[in-house]
């Protein structure tokens, strides 16, 4: 045979071996070979987080406070009547949309002569300037009923405030320019011995705040001059009683990790009064440690106040705050605070401004302490309560008591004062939010209340009560009401005071794109409550107005 040949068979029969091999080889190995190399690939790079679904991500221990990227502006119709303004509630919705207009404007009129204006405007010539112009007057004039009669006397009350407001943004630091004025026009009742008041107010600002949360030491420092003038008083036969006040105020914040800091507060007031009035200073040292993780958030501080000039030589109070979340939104959490609580010409117009000044000078009011435990939480969407008790201590706590001053005048005049008191409380609070359409607010607070002078009682909440709601049945519309109940504490020897029984009701409506209307009924139940001893609040009263976006 052809060796050739020879060689030719020998390969097919190679070939043919080789095959058969690989044929038996394949019907041992499963058909997809790369399926199972996945498989492997799986099993050597299994992941550490066996069940991945049960990783919770925590919330903060605080509720969640989102800056706002558009610009709201403060529509409260607040009157003028019921000083402080806290003590009234909303009558209007907040308004506001996703891409608003600078300007603002505000002006309705109502019975009692209510008077509310509000304009607004935001200036931003460049990305890092921003200047803000604001203007509000909000009064009355009419006749309210006196406070031991159907009687009735004229009244008028007027405040008006103007603000410029100027912040530059430079690389890692926030500047902040700020001007105010204000002045507040109101008479007494026809028997007290000053008929007549008038208090004028200025204030400057000047501040920086740094901003790039990466360096080790973050600082807010400020400074302020603010200026205050009462006139027509009694005890100085008209001539204004003047204030100057410089405030100083400092923060400066060091990072220990992530997770940990530790800061020093300085505050100092520079006090200057005409008259016979001393001058003073005081400075507070608050120095604080925090802590901030998934669980937990500590404050651990201490407030020591020194004075100079006047009053008290050394004050101290606790600073501490202690949260604890667990299971996603559920909160238990303690605090012991307290502090300064300076009885400036500012904080008596808030408080009492139909009060008048003692010859001899106010001491400022200490809050010794004020602590609480409590418990919060959100069992479902859009549902939140909140349980806590405390206990609160004040040295030379503020409240107005009645004199007479002069034998010819059957009524009293009321003068600003101070005691000790003491507090136990017990509250919780309810609110509820549907998508923003529906917002419920329910509040109960109970008050035991200890105090050296019995007088202090009469204004003195004993139980208080609460309903907000707010209804949006579709986008034009907002609907609004506000229910208080106020019970007044009783003293050993005294009547107590009528409770404030007090029913608001207010809606807003947009007619055309940028432009309102709005309506409220105040004291609905048209109820004889007082704010301050012997000046009752107005009747049931109406008012209406428009505002314009552009």
């Amino acid at each position: 045979m052809n060796s050739k040949l020879i060689t030719h068979y020998s390969l097919l029969y190679i070939g043919i071996l080789l095959t058969g091999i690989v044929s038996q080889a394949n019907a041992q190995t499963p058909a997809d070979t790369l399926l199972n190399r996945t498989v492997v690939v799986e099993q050597q790079y299994n992941p550490d987080i066996m069940d991945a679904q049960k990783v919770n991500v925590v919330p903060k221990v605080e509720e969640i406070k989102v800056s706002p990227r558009t610009v709201v502006y403060d529509n409260k119709l607040s009157l003028a009547t019921s000083f402080p303004a806290e003590t009234m509630g909303v009558y209007a919705a907040k308004e506001e949309q996703e891409n608003p207009m600078r300007g603002y404007v505000r002006l309705g009129y109502g019975a009692y002569g209510n008077l509310d204006a509000h304009a607004n405007y935001l200036f931003t010539p460049s990305g890092n300037d921003k200047l803000n112009i604001l203007f509000d007057m909000d009064g009355r004039s009419g006749k309210l009923r006196m406070y031991d009669s159907d009687n009735k006397w004229k009244s008028h009350y007027y405040r008006t405030k103007a603000q410029v407001a100027y912040t530059h943004q430079f690389k890692t630091v926030d500047m902040d320019i700020a001007g105010d004025f204000g002045l507040s026009n109101f008479n007494n009742h026809p028997n007290s011995p000053t008929r007549q008041k008038k208090f004028t107010s200025g204030a400057g600002h000047l501040g920086f705040k740094s901003t790039d949360d990466n360096l080790p030491v973050l600082f807010n420092a400020e400074t302020n001059l603010m200026l205050y003038s009462r006139a027509y008083n009694f005890i100085n036969n008209g001539d204004a009683l003047k204030e100057s006040l410089i405030r100083t105020k400092a923060d400066v914040t060091g990072l220990i990790t992530d997770e940990q800091t530790i800061s020093l507060g300085v505050e100092m007031n520079n006090r200057f009064l005409n008259q016979d009035y001393k001058n003073s200073t005081s400075i507070l040292l608050n120095p604080y440690y925090e802590l901030k993780n998934n669980n937990w958030k500590l404050h651990v501080g201490a407030n020591a106040d020194f004075a100079f000039g006047f009053g008290d030589k050394f004050s101290f109070s606790p600073d501490v705050v202690i949260n604890y979340i667990f299971s996603d939104s559920y909160i238990v959490y303690a605090k012991a605070t307290g502090g300064r609580m300076m009885n400036d010409f500012r904080r008596l117009e808030m408080y009492n401004p139909h009060g008048e000044l003692h010859t001899t000078q106010l001491k400022d009011s200490y809050e010794q302490i004020n602590a609480s435990a409590g418990f919060k939480a959100s069992p479902f969407a859009g549902v939140w309560f909140n349980f806590y008790a405390g206990y609160q201590k004040i040295k030379n706590d503020l409240f107005c008591e009645l004199e007479f001053v002069e034998p010819t005048r059957t009524d009293p005049a009321m003068f600003y004062n101070y005691t000790n008191t003491s507090n136990v409380f017990v509250g919780g609070d309810l609110s509820y939010n549907y998508k923003d359409m529906f917002i419920l607010g329910l509040n109960a607070k109970y008050y035991n209340w200890d105090a050296d002078n019995e007088l202090a009682y009469l204004l003195k909440p004993a139980f208080d009560f609460g309903i907000q709601l707010d209804f949006k049945p579709f986008k034009a519309l907002n609907i609004g009401l506000d229910y208080s109940y106020t019970q007044r504490a009783k003293a050993t020897d005294m009547e107590r005071l009528k409770a404030v029984n007090n029913l608001n009701i207010g809606a807003t409506y947009e007619i055309f794109e940028n432009i309102g209307i709005y309506a409220r009924a105040t004291n609905v139940f048209n109820t004889k409550h007082a704010y301050y001893l012997n000046y009752i609040d107005q009747g049931m009263s109406f008012l209406g107005g428009m505002s314009f976006r552009f």
